[in-house]
Parts: structure tokens; C-alpha cells; sequence
């Protein structure tokens, strides 16, 4: 091809220089923008106070309408501003270089041909719906029809392939299909139609939908002598003058609209959304129109979106508005005005409203038909006023002048004051003298309930997890409880910040654990450094279905990013980092992680980490025996560097499947001792008696008595019986095999273990006794299992099955007490009305959930036990709504009430979901417990009989409360990993509480021991709660620190967070 003429001098060059500034602003801008839209998303689906450019939707006291109007504009502005500087110089060399006003040669089509040009050319420049405008112009200016020049402008932002992509990635399928769709026939069919309109307003003289140049495409330009200094300096004269004439034609309007579409959106709001944009006609409506009223930046619209989402706006509006914001504004339409037919340019306008209305209806229609689960939670109440309450001081006291008391404000009144003490007062011996105090029961019928909070609070109603994990901590140490959520592969985990005033935001993402690619299961959050702060340690299991084991994810790296268990760093500053390869190298924990526990084992202050393993669940079959991974311990070596130390140590175990772990001081000697729920083996405790570097565990369970084989699952400790040490609750399958014949000898249900004296299915209550010696062992715990006769007050609605002798096969030994209760998985003892005992709850099922094929086989909705005081529970589940079942109709429970339908209020254990792990703690800051509960996903059965599959929900029980007393008590160790003090958490000490919780002048003695350990995937608050009766103030606080010191304080104030420092020696 030879350049001998002017023109194919200038578009050579004017190709050249196109070719390099695309290149550029792709590379440099484009392609950068898909990070700056993912961490806008993750602001989005987390939203606090954070907003993303310059948009929020905020969860604290908005701010002046026109101060967020001003502020957005200029984030309007800045984020534009190289998408318009682009677009004015592409206009200015497509009008100096391709197509100048002497060149007989233009860029023209008419139809689908000229669509076609249009849908090349606009999403290669990748610009938002403003930025288009002076390309599609200059387009328009040079000979373009006005096919092309729509098909340019529609698909340069809704068909360009980034946004393509991050719509499919961010939203469900229903939606981000609905906005391909809508994307394509915009792109394909406005052209056409506006040229129809447009040409059909005027059929005399020239068309008024034609191009303002004349049609000359075929005639051939004649040779010119042009040379090619002289071609160029004249076209880089007309460029400046194109280029400077946009600028000044469109560019002041740009800036208008800019402010113009910027209070537009100042009016969505959590408010105007659940009023105006719901999951109906109205809604798709206002969505469609809010969309044509605004011009936004270039894949702005799929964080807002995501927020609109989340703050309530119904699934079709999130169609329509998702293409129409994209699709066109007023700067699109005013700018486009200069070269088209304004009854065209309307045509443009009120066609793409029309067309994301009618994709918002399809969406409408389709979502009702198969009731789709959206791909976000929907919070509410984003916006919420700022506390007025101020620090509220305690009570005068006669704490020692070593121990200082510091109030801290709380955003509810309810939660009062935190009192750090950082010095030792004198060392006594514990008085543990309890004896005299009565429980004051309150009756059934007067007994308050727990609110399911999760929707409320701006939590996630459902976990994608076979093996769903929750911990509750304070992970910025602001003084309130945060939540942590396990889930699996490609789902991240979910970390909730608590805001202080029972709402929770998810920073997941932005504070970097959320970690999609692993197939997370429990965790656990200790303080591995000591810096203050509580890190985590997230196990993993294998990728379901590959048909692989962990011993191949060791030799596969793609399965070795999944299958691997995490460990991240808290780096105090709201953020988290993963340390994992650096902290354990080349022995990190593979594919089969159930349960981890944190305790310091070798008493060197710092905490060490068990991870408890199961089988790989492709290798798992319910009639075959059971087999796992070996368990590991990481002994902490400072600096979050671990080295694996469990052969060495000899808590290896077997190849059984461990479920949960539980570091507790059975000997009262100061050392960790380590327990061990293992299903299909028998109950495993290890005595520490490690001394210095030298790790040695000695198993003690058959010395014990108490090794029976057993369906093991999880740990709760408490001293249930007041008697002043801790007693241990171990859940167990349950009574449901008795239900059934007994099966074949070598079956490996728990029931054929059950046949001998040496196995049970029954959970064990082990009351502690104190101490014993047996020859060859020396010192051992001595426990009696006290679960068969332990009696339980029965609930009148929903009883155990077990307790009708006539549902027991003939085989089998009726069971009473305890013993006769359902399965379980993860359980707690805690105070459940700060009376001053310890009740329990449990929650667990297993295979499905109970409306699923195989749900039937272990039918368990969960236990809550109220302590009555004297050694004996009652069965408060139904009173205090805690069932682990959706949907539940709590309206009447009296079973003689011609109103009772127990199959229509879903009361009854057939509707049991699958339930997991359980965590407990005080969420709200009133000073009393709150439940957090998972389920595991699964079968479901839809109207019509099929089978679906779901993700568990998550239930979130706020303790209604009361007016009896309580305190806090958070522990600091003052362990360096050199100074022989106790670890930052002080996991592993033991506290003793006095109080008159009576009011009758006798102090009662309570005890509880600092474990940071999975009772079944999960972790409770490390704070140390004591409900408190009556009391006026706390009387004695005895500390007993793994260091070997004791510490008491006096006359501590009640309802109070108190901290209290290990002294250093």
C-alpha cells in the first residue's frame, strides 16, 4: 500500500497514535479500575462509615444534604476526568486524523452494518456513558449514521468486557444476566429505532436522521502532492482546534450534569430504598428512572448496585438499574443533542428507560417462579443516630490504689464501665466456701425469650459449608465482641464488626481473612505474639467430590491453595495479615482440619496451637469404619514462627476423626492437659507433664475410667453442681440408635459399641471429684458420669422421643436422665440469666437436616437446659425460642390449645436443620449471654418435591435479659516468651469469684477457667462472665495464673467490663 496521498498519510500516523494512547489508557487506567471496583465491592457488601467514590451509604448520622452533594461531585469529577481527557483527544484525532473536513472518505453505515461499526468501536474505548459523548460525536461530525453512532455510545459502557465481567462475578445469575441481555439489545436495536423515528419525522429534502456530511464513501480521492511534514503539521493543527472546540462545546455542560446526577444520588438512602425501590413494579420503576437520571463512572453502578442490594432494594430493581445507570444520563443525551434529531435523542432517552423497566419486570417474573436466593444479605437500619450516653462511673470501691479503674463510654447504656487493673494485690489462698444459696427460679410461663438477631443486625442469614465455624472475639479490641464466620471454597470468610450498638458490618475482605479460595472449617483466635491483639488460626478441608485425599494436596499446589489451613496475623490495626507459610514452612495442616485450640503447653508464655483432623470426606462411608489424619500441635517459637511437634510430644492420636478440642487443667497443676473428642474412638485425655523444652503427654483416660468408645463431638466446662471446680458436659450421638434394631456386629454405628460396656452413644456429664492417685500414673483426675442420672424437667411441647419406653426396640436399655437426650454437636455451659449457675445449651445433627432424604436418622433441634440449682435441669428450648429450626411460629405452645398445629408452627424436631458449631458470648453489651449458632448446608425439599441444595443459616440469639447483676472479667498475661509470665490471652487461668448473689449475707464461690478451644469448629468470648444475683458488688476476684501467681482484688463494682493485668515478677 503506498502513501501518496494526504489522508492515508494522516490516518497512518493518526492509527499509530490512537493504537499507542489506547494501549496506555487501557493499561493504565482500565485494567487498574478492576481493583479500584473489587475493593469498592468490598466496601459495598461491608458498609460502615466507608464509602466508595464518594457515594455512602453510611452507618452513622448522615451528613448535610448539600455537603454530600458537594463531595460527590468532586469524586464525580476526579474519577471522569482522564475518561473525558481521553475522550476529547480520541474526538480531536478521529476529526484531524480518520475523518478530516476536506476527505471525501467517511466512516459511514446504515442498519445492522452500521450497528455493527458501533458495537466494534464502543466498548474498545471503554468509557462510561459521559465520557463517550465527544467520541460518538466526533464519529457523528465525520459521517457516522446515527446507527452507529448509538451503537457506540450504548455499548462503549454497557457491553465493554470488564464490566461484563465484574457483573457476573459480583451479582447472582439472574442479574447479571439481565444486564448482558439488556446490554446486548441496546446496544443492537436503540440505533435502529432512533434512525426509524428520526427519518420518519422528516421523508422531504435531506433526512434529518442522516449524517450533517454528505454520503461520498465510494468515489476515490485524486493523487495530491501532499507531503508528510506538511500533512502532519496540518492535522495536529486541526487537532488542536477539534480537540479545544469539544472542550469547550461539551465540557462546561459535562461538569453541569456531573452536579446534576450527584444530587440525584444524594437522594438513595436506606430509607428511600425499602420505601420506594422493593422487589416490585414500583420499584423497578424508580430503579429504571434513578438509572437515566444519572451518569456515574465507568462500572460505578455494580458497587452501587451492591450497596442498594444490601441496604434492601428488591432483586428486579437491581436489573434494571444495573443496565439503565450504565446505559445513558443527561450529559449523554445533552451531548448527543448536537448531532442528532432531538426527537431522536428522546427516543434514545425514553427507550432505554423502557428497556430496563421491561428487563427489571422479566427479572420480576422469572425471581418470583424460582424464588432465587440472592447473592447478599439484606441489612437494616444502615443509618442509625449516635449514642448520647456518656461513660458512666462505677461505684466508689475499695479496690487497692495499685489497681486502677478506668471508665470507658459505651454507645448503649446498658454496658457500663471497663475497670483495667493492672497490679497485684496480696496473695491469699482462694476461700472457695460455697454452700447456701438457693436459686431463684424463674417459672416457665414468665420466662423471657432470645431474638433472632441475624437479620436485624446486619448479619448473613446463610454459610456456604459443609463444616461452618464461628468465633466470638474482639479482633480491634474496642471494648465489644466481634464475629467471625468460617465458610468454603470460593465463599469467603465473613468477619462482622461490632459497631457497639448490636449492629454488625462485614470487613471480612478489607481486613484480608476472608480468604475465598480455602475451604475453611474451625477456627480459633488467640494472641500468638503477644502484641495485644487476638490472631487467627482457620483450619481446611479438601475440595468435596475430587476424589483426593490430603496426602495428594501435598504434591498439587492448586489443591494446596485450598486445601490449607491459615493462619492470620492481626496487625492491630484493623487488618490481618496470612502468615501461614512463614509460620509453619513446610509442615503446614492439610485438607482435613476440624477443631484447633490455642493454649500455652510448654509454659513459656506463648501459645501454642492443636489442630484436631478427621477423614477426608470423599473417603468418608457411614458403614464403614472410620479413618482420619494424624492431629498436630505447633509449638510457638516466637515471632509467628511454629515448628509441628506432636509425635514428639504424643498427642498425635490415632487415625480416628477428631471433632473438637479442649485445653483444660484437669490436675490443678498448673500445666495445660489436653482433651480430644474422637467419633468411632474413645474419649482421649492427655496429661502434660512437660517439663522445660522437653514436651511429654501422658494418655490417662483408661486410668481415669472414662475412656469409653463413643460418637464424640464436642466440649462444654463449668461447674454445674456449685461445688467449686469444673465439670466437664462431652456430646455424644445420642439416644437415636435405640430407636432402631441393633445392628450387625462389625457396623460401625455407634450403637454397636453401645452393645458393650466399653462403648455408649450417650453423652457423658462428667462430675469432677476432686483428685486421685492411681499406680503407674501418679496423679489423675477423678470423674463420675453422672448424664443417666441427672435429671432433666422435660419440655411439654417437644419432649425427647427416648422418654416413651414404647418408642425403645426391645434390645435396648430405656435411658433416662440426660442420657436420654438427642444429639449434639457444638454445646457451652453459661449463665443464662445471670442467676449465678451454669446452664447448657447444645446444637447438632448430622447427614441433613431433618426435611431432607437422610435428616431423620439423628433428628436434633437443639437443647436448652436451665441449671435449677440443684443438680437437676429443665428443658427451656421451646420457652426461650432457641430451636434450630426456620421459621419457626412460637404463637402458642400450650399442646391443649385447640390452636396448636405442630406440623404448621413447625414445632417439632422433624424440621431440625444441620446444626454445627456454637459460640457464646455478650454480643450487645448488657451484661448478659448471647448464642451465635451455624448449620451446615444442604438437602432441601422445594414445594414441589424436588431437591435443592442450600447453604445453612446462621442464628444469632440476643439473651432478652434482666435487672440481676454480672461482670466481666478480661485477663491479661504479661508473658514476653522470655520473663516466665503468663500468655497475653492468660489461657489457662483459673478465677474465683465471691458475691452475695442473694442478698441473705453468704457469699457464694464461682470458678471458670480462660480456654481458648473449639467446642465443635467453634470459640467463645475469652471474657470470663459471672452472673451475679442481687449483689451489690463483686467481693473477692482470685486469679490463679498458669505463671504460678495469685492474685486477689476486693470489692470490684458489678455491671462492669474489667480488665485485670498479671503483675510481673
Amino acid at each position: 500500500m503506498k502513501f501518496d496521498t494526504d489522508i492515508k498519510k494522516r490516518r497512518l500516523v493518526g492509527g499509530i497514535i490512537i493504537l499507542l494512547i489506547l494501549t496506555l489508557f487501557l493499561s493504565l487506567n482500565r485494567f487498574p479500575k478492576i481493583d479500584t471496583i473489587d475493593a469498592d465491592l468490598a466496601v459495598a457488601v461491608s458498609p460502615g462509615s466507608e464509602c466508595f467514590q464518594g457515594f455512602c451509604i453510611e452507618n452513622v448520622e448522615r451528613k448535610p444534604l448539600l455537603n454530600r452533594w458537594w463531595e460527590f461531585s468532586l469524586e464525580y469529577m476526579k474519577n471522569v476526568s482522564i475518561g473525558m481527557l481521553f475522550a476529547f483527544v480520541m474526538a480531536g484525532l478521529t476529526e484531524a486524523f480518520l475523518f478530516p473536513p476536506d476527505t471525501r472518505e467517511r466512516f459511514f453505515g446504515k442498519g445492522f452494518r452500521g450497528v455493527l461499526k458501533g458495537v466494534v468501536i464502543g466498548p474498545v474505548v471503554n468509557l462510561c456513558s459521559a465520557c463517550i459523548v465527544p467520541i460518538a460525536n466526533s464519529f457523528r461530525r465525520t459521517g457516522s449514521s446515527l446507527e452507529t453512532t448509538v451503537a457506540i455510545t450504548q455499548s462503549s459502557s454497557t457491553l465493554n468486557l470488564l464490566a461484563l465481567v465484574m457483573a457476573s462475578i459480583a451479582f447472582a445469575p439472574t442479574i447479571s444476566v439481565t444486564r448482558i441481555s439488556l446490554s446486548l439489545l441496546g446496544s443492537l436495536l436503540l440505533g435502529p429505532l432512533v434512525a426509524w423515528v428520526s427519518r420518519k419525522e422528516n421523508q422531504e429534502g435531506r433526512e434529518e436522521g442522516e449524517s450533517p456530511v454528505s454520503e461520498m464513501t465510494e468515489l476515490s480521492p485524486a493523487l495530491d502532492t501532499t507531503g508528510w511534514s506538511e500533512s502532519i503539521y496540518t492535522a495536529s493543527l486541526q487537532f488542536v482546534r477539534s480537540t479545544i472546540g469539544y472542550f469547550l462545546r461539551l465540557g462546561p455542560i459535562m461538569l453541569i450534569a456531573g452536579f446534576g446526577s450527584g444530587l440525584v444520588i444524594q437522594w438513595i438512602s436506606p430509607e428511600t430504598i425499602t420505601t420506594w425501590i422493593g422487589d416490585d413494579i414500583l420499584g423497578v420503576l424508580v430503579a429504571s428512572s434513578i438509572g437515566i437520571l444519572i451518569n456515574v463512572p465507568l462500572m460505578f453502578e455494580i458497587p452501587l448496585v451492591a450497596a442498594m442490594l444490601l441496604a434492601g432494594m428488591g432483586t428486579a430493581p437491581a436489573g434494571a438499574i444495573l443496565f439503565t445507570a450504565a446505559a445513558g444520563g443527561p450529559i449523554t443525551f445533552w451531548g448527543l443533542s448536537k448531532v442528532m434529531p432531538k426527537r431522536g435523542v428522546v427516543t434514545l432517552a425514553a427507550s432505554t428507560w423502557g428497556l430496563g423497566v421491561a428487563g427489571g419486570l422479566i427479572l420480576l417474573f422469572v425471581t418470583s417462579l424460582i424464588e432465587e436466593d440472592r447473592n447478599f444479605t439484606f441489612m437494616e437500619n444502615y443509618s442509625r443516630g449516635n449514642s448520647a450516653s456518656g461513660a458512666l462511673t462505677p461505684p466508689a470501691s475499695r479496690v487497692p490504689q495499685e489497681a486502677i479503674v478506668k471508665p470507658i463510654t459505651f454507645p448503649d447504656a446498658t454496658a457500663s464501665t471497663i475497670a483495667s487493673t493492672e497490679a497485684s494485690t496480696e496473695n491469699k489462698e482462694p476461700a472457695l466456701e460455697l454452700k447456701g444459696f438457693q436459686n431463684q427460679t424463674i417459672p416457665r410461663d414468665q420466662i423471657e425469650p432470645f431474638t433472632d438477631v441475624v437479620d436485624s443486625a446486619g448479619l448473613k442469614r446463610r454459610l456456604a459449608n459443609d463444616l461452618p465455624g464461628v468465633v466470638i472475639f474482639d479482633y480491634d479490641r474496642d471494648a465489644d465482641q466481634d464475629l467471625f464466620f468460617t465458610q468454603g471454597e470460593e465463599n469467603p470468610n465473613l468477619l462482622f464488626r461490632n459497631d457497639g450498638s448490636g449492629k454488625f458490618l462485614e470487613v471480612g475482605l478489607k481486613s484480608g481473612v476472608a480468604s475465598p479460595t480455602s475451604a475453611a472449617t474451625g477456627a480459633v483466635a488467640c494472641d500468638m505474639d503477644n502484641d495485644g491483639y487476638q490472631d487467627l488460626y482457620v483450619a481446611s478441608q479438601g475440595r468435596v467430590g475430587d476424589g483426593k485425599d490430603y496426602s495428594d494436596a501435598l504434591l498439587d499446589e492448586t489443591l494446596k491453595e485450598v486445601h490449607i489451613d491459615r493462619i492470620f496475623h492481626n496487625r492491630g490495626d484493623g487488618s490481618f495479615e496470612d502468615v501461614t507459610i512463614s509460620a509453619v514452612g513446610n509442615s503446614p495442616n492439610l485438607r482435613t482440619g476440624s477443631s484447633v485450640g490455642c493454649a500455652d503447653v510448654n509454659g513459656d508464655g506463648l501459645v501454642d496451637i492443636y489442630v484436631a483432623n478427621r477423614q477426608d470426606l470423599d473417603t468418608f462411608h457411614i458403614d464403614e469404619p472410620t479413618e482420619g489424619n494424624l492431629n498436630v500441635l505447633y509449638i510457638n517459637k516466637g515471632g509467628m514462627k511454629f515448628e509441628e511437634m506432636s509425635e514428639e510430644a504424643g498427642v498425635q492420636g490415632e487415625k480416628t476423626v477428631t471433632w473438637a478440642v479442649l485445653f483444660h487443667d484437669f490436675d490443678n497443676d498448673l500445666d495445660i492437659d489436653l482433651w480430644t473428642a474422637e467419633d468411632g474412638g474413645r474419649l482421649k485425655i492427655y496429661r502434660n507433664d512437660s517439663e522445660g523444652d522437653q514436651l511429654k503427654f501422658v494418655p490417662v483416660e483408661r486410668a481415669m475410667g472414662i475412656d469409653k468408645v463413643g460418637s464424640w463431638m464436642g466440649f462444654a466446662v463449668g461447674d454445674y453442681d456449685r461445688d467449686e471446680d469444673l465439670d466437664i458436659f462431652v456430646t455424644n450421638i445420642g439416644y437415636h440408635p435405640r430407636l432402631r434394631p441393633p445392628p450387625f456386629e462389625h457396623s460401625n454405628d455407634c450403637a454397636a459399641v453401645q452393645l458393650y460396656e466399653w462403648g455408649t452413644c450417650d453423652h457423658f456429664l462428667l462430675q469432677n471429684n476432686g483428685l486421685t492417685y492411681a499406680q503407674s500414673f501418679g496423679v489423675i483426675g477423678s470423674y463420675t458420669d453422672v448424664a443417666g442420672s441427672t435429671y432433666v424437667e422435660p419440655s411439654s411441647v417437644l419432649p425427647p422421643y427416648s422418654l416413651d419406653p414404647l418408642r425403645i426396640m426391645s434390645a435396648w436399655q430405656v435411658p433416662t436422665g440426660l442420657a436420654a437426650y438427642d444429639f449434639g454437636f457444638g454445646t457451652s455451659f453459661f449463665d443464662i440469666e445471670n442467676d449465678g449457675d451454669e446452664d447448657l445449651y447444645w446444637i447438632g445433627s448430622a447427614l441433613g437436616r431433618g426435611e431432607s432424604r437422610l435428616g431423620k436418622a439423628f433428628p436434633s433441634a437443639g437443647r436448652m437446659l436451665r441449671n435449677k440449682g440443684d443438680g437437676t435441669f429443665q428443658d427451656i428450648t421451646v420457652e426461650t425460642q432457641l430451636l434450630d429450626i426456620l421459621g419457626v411460629d412460637y404463637s402458642v405452645t400450650d399442646t391443649t390449645n385447640p390452636s396448636f398445629n405442630r406440623d404448621k408452627q413447625r414445632l417439632d424436631v422433624r424440621f431440625h436443620e444441620n446444626g454445627k458449631g456454637i459460640a457464646v458470648g455478650d454480643l450487645n453489651g448488657d451484661g448478659y449471654i448471647d448464642i451465635a449458632a451455624t448449620n451446615s448446608r444442604g438437602e432441601y425439599l422445594t414445594e414441589d418435591g424436588e431437591i435443592s441444595s442450600q447453604d445453612g443459616p446462621v442464628f444469632v440469639w440476643f439473651n432478652p435479659g434482666g435487672d440481676r447483676k454480672w461482670i466481666d472479667l478480661r485477663l491479661i498475661g504479661s508473658g514476653d516468651g522470655s520473663n516466665g509470665m503468663t500468655n497475653a490471652d492468660a489461657i489457662g487461668a483459673k478465677v474465683y469469684v465471691r458475691a452475695d448473689l442473694g442478698g441473705d449475707g453468704k457469699l457464694v464461690t464461682q470458678i471458670s477457667e480462660v480456654a481458648a478451644s473449639s467446642s465443635f469448629l467453634s470459640m467463645s468470648s475469652l471474657n470470663q462472665h459471672f452472673g451475679l444475683g442481687v449483689a451489690n458488688e463483686v467481693a473477692e476476684v482470685t486469679v490463679v495464673w498458669p505463671s504460678g501467681l495469685e492474685q486477689t482484688l476486693y470489692n470490684l463494682p458489678v455491671n462492669t467490663i474489667t480488665e485485670i493485668k498479671e503483675p510481673v515478677r
